[in-house]
Formats: C-alpha cells, sequence, structure tokens
C-alpha cells in the first residue's frame, strides 16, 4: 500500500493534481491511498503516514521548504519518503536542492512533469521494496518483478537484458541508471552475484556450476569469467550456506 499527501492551499490545483495522480495510479495495480491537505499545520497534526509527498512551496503558514525542515526535525511521517516539489515558482528548483526531492514539477507543465516524477517514485518505491521496477524498452509496459524470481541481468548491446526464472526477457535501455555495476552495488546484498562483466546472476536460480559455465533450473546459461571461477565460487557457497 503506497500512501500519498497532497500539500496545496489551492483547492482547485490540488484536486487537478489528485485526478492526474489518481489516472496513473490505476494503470499500475498497486493499492494506493491519497489524503488532501489545505497546509502545512494541517498536514502536521495529522497522525497518517506516508510514502509520498506532494507539497506545493508557496503556501501560507510553513512553505513547503519548512515543512520539510520541520518534519526533519520532528522526525515526523515516516523516516524513509520521498517528496516533490509542485510550484509556479521556476526559481526555485535550485533552492528546493537542499531539501534532496525526488522531483521538482511546474505547475504550467503538471501533464508533462508529473506523470514522469511519478514513474521515477514508483520505481524507487519498489526497488527499495525488494521488487525491480523499469520500463520494457520493446512493449514500453511498466514492469515490476519480484528480486527473487530475476535469474539474471545480462548487459548485451546496448541494453540491460532482465531474465525471469520463467526464462522470459525484459530489455532496458542501458544509460546512467542502469547499468550493471549499479545493479550490482544496489542488489549483491539481496543475492545476487556479478560473474562476468556481462551477467549479473541471482544465486537462487542455478542448477549447477560447470568450468566457467552458470547452468540455471530453466536451462539457461550464464558466464563466468575463466581468472574469477573460484573467486565466484566461494561467494555462491557462501550464500547457500546462509540459506
Amino acid at each position: 500500500m503506497i500512501r500519498i499527501a497532497i500539500v496545496d492551499d489551492d483547492n482547485m490545483f490540488w484536486e487537478r493534481i489528485k485526478s492526474l495522480l489518481v489516472k496513473i495510479m490505476n494503470t499500475t495495480n498497486i493499492e494506493y491511498t491519497i489524503n488532501t491537505f489545505i497546509d502545512g499545520d494541517d498536514f502536521l497534526s495529522s497522525d497518517l503516514t506516508f510514502d509520498l509527498l506532494l507539497f506545493d512551496i508557496d503556501m501560507p503558514k510553513i512553505n513547503g521548504f519548512d515543512l520539510v525542515k520541520r518534519m526533519n526535525s520532528l522526525k515526523l511521517k515516516c523516516s524513509r519518503y520521498s517528496v516533490i516539489y509542485i510550484s509556479n515558482y521556476e526559481n526555485l528548483v535550485f533552492e528546493s536542492f537542499k531539501y534532496s526531492p525526488l522531483r521538482f514539477v511546474r505547475k504550467n507543465m503538471l501533464e508533462s512533469d508529473f506523470p514522469e516524477a511519478i514513474e521515477a517514485f514508483l520505481s524507487k518505491y519498489l526497488n527499495e521494496n525488494n521488487c525491480f521496477a523499469f520500463i520494457d524498452r520493446e512493449s514500453n509496459a511498466y514492469v515490476k518483478i519480484r528480486l527473487m524470481d530475476i535469474m539474471y541481468f545480462e548487459s548485451f548491446g546496448h541494453d540491460i537484458c532482465v531474465v525471469e526464472k520463467t526464462g522470459k526477457v525484459y530489455k532496458i535501455k542501458r544509460n546512467i541508471d542502469y547499468t550493471l555495476n549499479r545493479l550490482e552495488n544496489q542488489y549483491s546484498s539481496n543475492g545476487f552475484i556479478r560473474s562476468h562483466k556481462s551477467y549479473l546472476v541471482n544465486y537462487r536460480h542455478i542448477y549447477k556450476i560447470q568450468e566457467n559455465k552458470i547452468y540455471f533450473m530453466n536451462g539457461n546459461i550464464a558466464l563466468i569469467t575463466i581468472r574469477n571461477v573460484k573467486e565466484f565460487k566461494i561467494k555462491y557457497q557462501s550464500l547457500v550456506m546462509k540459506e
């Protein structure tokens, strides 16, 4: 369940945000709740916790920046939340960086900026909750897969291939956010081992290791760099022993 808060003193505008948000969220099959607040005091007086905060910046009583500072000092509303600022004042985007927002959305560009901001949040949220979320390059569909159901990641050409335990393959265009190095850093603690410059494998699906090849339960094969076979086997055996 994703819990979302909208804080904006303009009733007509938060209704617009909510409508667009519902339209996006209803395409994901993810359960969610949305609560709206007319100002910072109204929000702070609530005893609810949230995963995503959509804050206007220019509000009476407490502006969007001070609201985050107040929350941080009081450790309110859950320690792991994402903030998206929504404002008419584009000149505030650089000042907003001090508060580490996930995105800054321009009110006059809401229809173009907002969907990308929500997509970024969903990817972050699902990845932090043991799922891998991405846009499949070939179908352009939004996909989320449990990490334990991924057999391996493969770097192939300009793509990162995500291979499910069923053998189904998805493709992501390789960029700064999607490289095997970054995926290795992110998911090594989830049982993924780098076997080769082109492979990051999930130890749970390994059927056997023979010479410098990894055989998976469905018959797929991945490679191990020859000089690292011994090191790979040690890491694999260590993970198996922890089960």
